[in-house]
């Protein structure tokens, strides 16, 4: 293949794994027949191709050689005197805004608060340009390793970097936090004798391990989802439907930890607020980009108005990467009343201004944003994806709806803007929802019990919800 030559072999050994990559190396079963090579070597002879290299980069000697010095690397450190583990790494790609951020910053905050040893690596953060998650975590004065990101250092740079200081430092886990697909796997490659643990939204986690495994970077031994299972202590996922598929992809024990958020201990509502406000707010809070689908929102709206009392829909998010999407999005709600607020550097003041939360995003893990209005007792209308049918208890806290059915939707929204006493009853069941599954308590807890075996505590009563 390297010297431009078409290869016909019997699929034996390691022939099948060299084939998904080399288009121009044929197999024929290993106990084929005569007639099934004559039939295999003349479809080749007759599509032969132009002589030129066939070799894919992952399988040179440089390759090779990468792989062998990251395990030597690794297996060195296993004989090497180290100071006794202690605590967590999580490593993270940045600390800006989104769910898997806040949640990661919540958890190392509260572990430091409750004395473990915890430490943080980012890989995507420019070093003289913090993030205002990575400034909040050094100023309750928890370490954080900032590796410079591309062209700074490619993975195996940044990795090498990464795992020589966890090997220093060592941990009794380290926690992959929505880890880059390649870094992680390198990061696996490099930490033998490490208890690592997956942390990953569904969806995203396996088509970015498949597209990293469909074309792997040069001497990466992991080859598929099995591969890199057999390196973890386990996998952690944000709920109960995502875990069979994490067990059949990795063939390792999945636990499942949803996320946690902060129970207020009173809902902050203006003093001046009137007894009948003169509009139902609708409020929603999420990034505006293609997946959060708010494009349904606002056409539910639409099919719901004519059958809706005097109403306003707030929306707090910033612009993710794509503004032509934002601005279409902001043209197509110009003649409703929509209002655009931006990213809410306090989430609690914006909910304490709504009636209704409305979530309607996919694929989705498990929100934070429809956690925090919970919290804040208010009642949800969410689309029935991912973990939101595990959060909210239809016709209990709040509805759910088939996802992309916006009449579906327009419908819940009537049915929840006609009946204040039903908002009420269903935004103090899902406050104490949260209070009993979704707090930052009992998410820190589930991460000790599951990556320390250490014995929760009580988790604290829930505060009263005060009225509006």
């Amino acid at each position: 293949l390297a010297a431009g030559v078409p290869v016909v072999s019997s699929d034996v050994g390691g022939a099948a794994e060299v084939a998904a990559f080399h288009p121009h190396l044929h197999l024929v079963a290993a106990d084929a027949d005569h007639s099934a090579w004559v039939q295999v070597l003349t479809s080749v002879l007759r599509a032969l191709p132009a002589r030129a290299a066939m070799l894919h980069p992952a399988f040179t000697t440089t390759a090779m050689a990468r792989g062998y010095a990251r395990l030597y690397a690794a297996a060195s450190s296993l004989v090497q005197p180290t100071p006794p583990p202690a605590g967590f790494w999580l490593v993270i790609n940045n600390l800006s805004t989104g769910g898997a951020q806040s949640s990661a910053r919540r958890l190392v905050t509260h572990l430091h608060a409750a004395g473990i040893q915890v430490r943080v690596a980012l890989l995507q953060e420019e070093i003289g340009r913090p993030s205002a998650g990575r400034s909040a975590l050094l100023a309750a004065g928890i370490p954080v390793l900032v590796v410079p990101p591309p062209p700074g250092l490619d993975p195996e740079e940044s990795t090498a970097r990464l795992a020589a200081a966890i090997r220093a430092d060592p941990p009794r886990a380290v926690l992959l936090w929505n880890v880059m697909p390649t870094h992680k796997l390198l990061l696996a490659e490099r930490l033998l004798g490490v208890a690592l643990w997956d942390v990953s939204p569904g969806e995203m986690n396996f088509s970015s391990l498949a597209r990293v495994f469909a074309t792997p970077p040069p001497g990466l031994a992991l080859r598929g989802g099995r591969d890199y299972g057999a390196r973890l202590a386990g996998a952690i996922v944000k709920y109960a439907d995502e875990a069979p598929r994490a067990a059949a992809t990795f063939a390792v024990g999945v636990a499942v930890i949803p996320n946690g958020v902060p129970l207020p201990a009173m809902v902050a509502r203006p003093a001046a607020r009137p007894v009948v406000r003169p509009r139902l707010v609708f409020g929603t809070a999420a990034r505006l980009a293609p997946d959060k689908r708010l494009e349904d929102l606002v056409a539910a709206l639409r099919l719901a108005a004519p059958r809706l009392p005097p109403w306003e829909l707030r929306v707090a998010g910033g612009t993710d990467g794509d503004a032509a999407y934002a601005e279409r999005l902001r043209a197509d709600c110009a003649d409703l009343p929509v209002s655009f607020v931006g990213v809410a550097d306090e989430l609690g003041t914006f909910l304490a201004e709504l009636d209704v939360f409305v979530l309607v995003a996919e694929p989705a893990g498990c929100p934070n944003a429809s956690l925090e209005a919970m919290a804040h007792g208010l009642p949800l209308v969410a689309t029935a994806v991912g973990g939101m049918r595990e959060q909210c208890e239809h016709g209990v806290s709040g509805l759910l709806v088939p996802p992309r059915n916006p009449a579906a939707l327009a419908d819940a929204l009537v049915l929840v803007a006609g009946d204040a006493g039903l908002r009420a009853r269903w935004g103090a069941v899902g406050r104490q929802r949260v209070h009993d599954h979704f707090t930052v308590v009992r998410m820190a807890q589930d991460y000790l019990r599951v990556c320390l075996a250490a014995e929760p505590t009580a988790s604290p009563p829930v505060p009263a919800l005060t009225p509006p």
